[in-house]
């Protein structure tokens, strides 16, 4: 079961345009971590982050975004929840504080969303990380690993994540 995950994913590598060098990432260590979540999918952001911290370590920095789908902001101001009345015509956003996410640079961003939409490919291609990993495969462009899983099933994603870092970057 592993062999066929694993081939893939080098499947889904080679489909990648951008060519993965894996002398890039050699010891390559995580800081600051970057989630990326559909508002409309149901994630427990709290069972995330200690996946992340129990991954990665407790110095671990982690930032998280979401973007729902609803066209005007509700009267309460969740932190790190994108709407769509937030993004201008050319993919500026109105609200200041949400463009602190785009001004940092992360070690690992990951796209954790199973249903896309345009407005969380642009977010995507906005971000400055060294590496992009999602659970789908509807941006190929942008992400250089694909863990693709039929469900958001966190155990299954922690096992796959650690599996592919160790494996592939890491060592």
């Amino acid at each position: 079961m592993i062999v066929n995950k694993i081939k893939r994913f080098f499947f889904l590598l080679k489909a990648n345009k951008k060519s993965f060098n894996r002398k890039k990432y050699s010891g390559f260590k995580v800081n600051k971590l970057l989630v990326i979540l559909n508002y409309n999918e149901s994630v427990n952001e709290e069972e995330l982050k200690r996946c992340f911290y129990s991954c990665f370590g407790e110095n671990l920095t982690i930032d998280i975004v979401s973007f729902n789908d609803n066209s005007v902001r509700k009267k309460d101001k969740k932190a790190g929840v994108l709407y769509k009345s937030d993004i201008g015509l050319l993919g500026s956003f109105s609200d200041e504080v949400y463009s602190m996410f785009f001004d940092k640079e992360y070690d690992l961003c990951i796209n954790y969303y199973k249903n896309s939409n345009p407005y969380l490919l642009g977010i995507n291609q906005l971000i400055i990380s060294k590496l992009k990993i999602s659970i789908n495969n509807s941006d190929l462009e942008s992400n250089d690993l694909f863990i693709i899983l039929k469900e958001l099933d966190l155990i299954g994603f922690k096992r796959e994540l650690l599996l592919y870092l160790n494996k592939l970057i890491i060592n």
